[in-house]
């Protein structure tokens, strides 16, 4: 064979590969797709000439999310079509985790948006995308990885764990590319690879700042997690989630039964948070302390940010109960930690415990980059959004399920319980006293 066989041959291969990279994209032409607020579903969804309505049929015991279509409005909106074969208004999408990179880039960075309901006709679902503005570039890129709804209770399954599920994720897995060109818009859609986050499970680790006070707290928060994924190294994480500011309060009158007359918590200065984690970090926390101010006698703590279950049940100090549901999971990703204070004072009648802190919930594991048979990948997550149990004025070292407060009514009631018998035991011996002296 000739040098130019060679290079023909080579200039086939390359023509070949670039066809079927771009075969792989399914997509429908349109001359435009803009659709705005008050275009009805079915209006907009006609506008691609591959769409048949008869191909979505009603089930009614689906409550799955599927979605089919986005758009663009010529005002910058982002639209999402979804299939939703139960017609349950319980099934109302309310977030969306999107992507403008492609998956295993090295900037691949998902984000939560949330979904305002637009109209609906049968099963068919349009959506807008909130706080989602269209870039005005030629080509738009939009890594749709999965859609949540709230979670229905009877109907979803729970993890059985103690974590609450606060929303149920329904994968996507569709890569949008969006192209102007002049008046035409085109759509092109490849789909794209996921990863299934299986029975995502939050809690908290409870350390003292101080030795010898039960005042200061560190709270070491942690999602333990299993995917559908033979992940052989866990090398970054993006996790989402809430934290509040928290008052708690719990007043109680000689401990009789739960607390009487005040036992509340309020909830303050709401924020969400996203946050990448790595293999290489750790958290350290030294609530060190000097006796007599020579001998050292406080402790060290230490974890892994990134750690597999058998490392964290063996090492990380969580309760008994905590590492009973962490032990049959795979990974933990320890994303966050907080600052709490508790006061606590105990009167003549009543005992009062004060906390104030931080709490963090609605955890949502949004991108995993690992290695697998060799190969280093960087997708997004499919992963239900969860919160742990709060626990306010509970002891440190570990989540113990004894509270500091409820030790200190405990102490309280004893203490007047002793008074009052000795109080009884004199009165007995002054009225007999009383009887001899009329004897």
């Amino acid at each position: 064979m000739t040098a130019k066989h060679y290079i023909r041959d080579l200039f086939l291969c390359i023509v070949l590969m670039l066809l079927a990279i771009i075969s792989c994209f399914v997509g429908v032409s349109y001359d435009v797709f803009a659709a705005t607020q008050g275009s009805s579903v079915l209006d907009d969804l006609g506008k691609d000439r591959a769409f048949n309505a008869s191909a979505y049929p009603k089930k009614r015991d689906d409550y799955s999310l599927k979605v089919i279509h986005l758009a663009e409005s010529t005002s910058g909106e982002l639209f999402l079509y979804v299939y939703q074969p139960s017609c349950d208004d319980r099934t109302i999408a309310t977030t969306v985790s999107i992507a403008e990179e492609m998956n295993n880039a090295d900037d691949f960075s998902p984000a939560l948006y949330g979904l305002e309901f637009m109209d609906s006709d049968g099963v068919f679902y349009k959506y807008k995308v909130t706080n989602y503005k269209v870039s005005s570039a030629s080509e738009r890129f939009y890594n749709v990885i999965m859609i949540q709804r709230p979670f229905i209770s009877g109907i979803d399954s729970d993890s059985g764990t103690g974590t609450t599920t606060d929303r149920k994720a329904f994968g996507v897995g569709q890569y949008w590319r969006v192209k102007t060109e002049g008046d035409s818009v085109t759509y092109e859609m490849l789909e794209v690879d996921v990863v299934q986050i299986i029975n995502p499970f939050v809690s908290r680790i409870r350390k003292n700042k101080e030795v010898s006070s039960n005042s200061y707290f560190q709270d070491n928060y942690y999602v333990a997690f299993s995917t559908d994924r033979n992940i052989e190294k866990l090398l970054s994480a993006t996790v989402s989630y809430r934290t509040r500011d928290y008052f708690y309060e719990n007043n109680s009158f000689l401990d009789i039964g739960s607390t009487i007359f005040n036992d509340k918590t309020t909830y303050s200065n709401e924020r969400f948070s996203d946050k990448d984690i790595y293999c290489d970090e750790a958290i350290e926390l030294d609530n060190q302390h000097k006796l007599f101010g020579i001998f050292d006698i406080g402790n060290k703590y230490s974890w892994q940010r990134i750690q597999s279950a058998a490392d964290f049940v063996a090492n990380a100090g969580a309760s008994a109960e905590d590492n009973n549901a962490v032990k049959d999971l795979q990974w933990v990703l320890m994303f966050d930690e907080v600052s709490v204070y508790r006061y606590q004072s105990s009167g003549t009648l009543i005992t009062t415990c004060e906390e104030a802190g931080q709490v963090i919930d609605q955890v949502t594991i949004l991108r995993l980059e690992f290695v697998e048979d060799g190969v280093t990948y960087n997708l997004g997550t499919v992963s239900d959004t969860v919160s742990g149990e709060n626990h306010f004025g509970d002891v440190a070292d570990g989540n113990a399920d004894i509270s500091g407060c409820r030790d200190a009514m405990s102490i309280t009631m004893i203490v007047l319980i002793v008074l009052l018998l000795l109080v009884i035991i004199l009165i007995i011996k002054w009225i007999a006293k009383l009887f001899k002296k009329k004897d």
